[in-house]
């Protein structure tokens, strides 16, 4: 059986009732959901207007092909980073890691801004 979750990271329990006239059975079980290759990005918590800093991209092939993929920063609000495309080579299982150079745009000193 097939079905639509939102997008989420994480386990669910699956529960499941059948019944007939003389008879009734459950079963439950756990199950994870997760994308075959996922994508974590890490930015330092606080930046000042015009900080430099590095975005650190870590990429997890946990169940996806072995082979190319394609990894495309698209930024909005006041980071922006310097390199938006990354060619990976990832073999079935691995991780490996990738650096972006990311600025803060945007603000003016003594003023508060956020990004997205």
């Amino acid at each position: 059986m097939r079905f639509d979750v939102p997008a989420f990271d994480g386990s669910v329990r699956v529960m499941a009732v059948a019944w007939a006239e003389e008879k009734v059975g459950h079963a439950a079980s756990e199950v994870i959901i997760r994308d075959p290759v996922v994508v974590q990005a890490t930015l330092p918590r606080f930046l000042a207007a015009n900080d430099k800093s590095t975005l650190r991209l870590d990429v997890t092939n946990v169940e996806g092909a072995a082979g190319d993929y394609q990894l495309d920063l698209v930024t909005e609000g006041a980071v922006e980073v310097s390199a938006t495309s990354h060619k990976l080579n990832l073999a079935a299982g691995a991780r490996t890691g990738s650096h972006a150079r990311s600025d803060r745009k945007g603000c003016r000193p003594g003023i508060a801004c956020r990004s997205h």
